[in-house]
Formats: C-alpha cells, structure tokens, sequence
C-alpha cells in the first residue's frame, strides 16, 4: 500500500497524495520552469534553459507579445533588431552601447603587446596589459606613457 504521499517531485523532493496534485505543483510553482506549449509538459532546471527551448523549438520571443516566427533564423533577426542580442554568443544587452562594447570581445586580436607573445583586440587593451604589470616586459612607467601617447595620435 502506497504511503500517503507516494508522488514526489524529483526537483523539490515534496510528496503528493495524488499524481494530479504532483502535476499542478510542479505547474504552479514559482521553482519549476515549464514550457505551457508543449504537449507534454518538461520541467526545465533554469529560466534560461527554458527561454532557450521556446526561442528554438517555438521560435517565439519571449521578451515582446508578437507572435510566433516561422524560423529560428526570423527569430534571431528580431532578437538582433529589437533587444540588442549579440549574434556570436546570444547574450541580451539593455542598451545598444553594452552591445557595441561587447562586440569587441569577439574581435580577432591582432594587437602584437609591445613586450610579450600576448595579443590583443584594441591597443587600449594592450596598454591596460602593460599598466597592470601583468607583462613580463621590463617596460617601465615612462616607456608605457609614451607608448600610450603614441597609439591616441594614430
């Protein structure tokens, strides 16, 4: 004979006296991220797993009221135009200045630094390198000054 509360919730481990009160638990709660589109509902572990699975196998915005795309690649447009998505790694900026300066981290890094093997994207970056001691160089203060100098003029 099954104990009273013979349904447990694997995420939280509460029991149920019934599979239906298991089900509206698991719908209801504010710990488990459900798709409500879906046939079947899945318990996704996080908030963002379940925003990807919607943007992907639903191809819907999950930021704005419009509806469905008919492809992920519409969808990905949108998220471009209109909530300032990086199309390299798909991470979401309030403004499109954050965007801009992100974008920077996927350039390609040709900067050479001016005293080790390490490259870099902008030069900015390089003298940031040198400034913090973090190159084995024997570049001193006055050598970096006037490098920097030399990189604003050009």
């Amino acid at each position: 004979m099954p104990s009273q509360l013979g349904f447990r919730c694997i995420r939280c481990k509460k029991g149920f006296r019934s599979a239906s009160a298991r089900k509206q638990h698991i719908r209801d709660s504010a710990d488990h991220y459900i798709c409500h589109i879906c046939p079947e509902p899945f318990d996704y572990e996080t908030q963002n797993e379940l925003h990807d699975h919607v943007e992907t196998e639903h191809h819907i915005c999950t930021y704005c009221d419009r509806p469905p795309f008919r492809t992920s690649k519409q969808l990905d447009q949108h998220d471009v135009d209109k909530h300032n998505m990086c199309i390299v790694c798909r991470k979401y900026y309030r403004k499109i200045q954050n965007l801009k300066m992100h974008k920077i981290t996927h350039a390609e890094k040709n900067i050479d630094c001016a005293g080790c093997d390490r490259l870099f994207v902008t030069e900015s970056a390089m003298l940031l390198h040198l400034e913090a001691g973090t190159c084995d160089s024997i570049a001193d203060r006055y050598y970096v000054t006037l490098l920097g100098r030399q990189c604003y003029r050009t």
